[in-house]
């Protein structure tokens, strides 16, 4: 029966000022937007030090690109608009982005910089 099984939920998550490295800046010049499975990182700061629950990672599978365009506050930035299904059973409650985070696929993030993820 066609249809009956729809796939994961696709959440999009804006990454705002990001400085895109790797498969990410491959993917902003064109190259493939599917990113894999990638972790997403929030970041401590003196709100919420290093060790925090808010702090915990969660998985994001099927990240790819969706759209982009050049950050307004900075020409070596970028906004990059991506989707994922999200790979935890369990997403984070609260998790705390007052800092930003990054995106991790296990050995480097595809990015670096602050990129703020905007979770909708």
């Amino acid at each position: 029966m066609e249809g009956l099984f729809a796939g994961p939920y696709r959440r999009p998550f804006p990454l705002i000022g990001c400085d895109p490295a790797g498969p990410l800046r491959d993917a902003l010049a064109g190259g493939e937007p599917r990113l894999g499975d990638l972790w997403v990182v929030p970041r401590a700061d003196g709100t919420c030090p290093e060790g925090s629950e808010r702090l915990d990672a969660w998985p994001s599978e099927g990240v790819r690109v969706v759209g982009h365009r050049p950050h307004p506050g900075s020409a070596s930035l970028w906004d990059v608009d991506i989707e994922a299904a999200d790979g935890s059973p369990e997403p984070p409650d609260d998790p705390y982005l007052g800092a930003g985070a990054m995106l991790h696929d296990g050995r480097e993030p595809p990015g670096k910089g602050r990129a703020d993820v905007v979770l909708r």
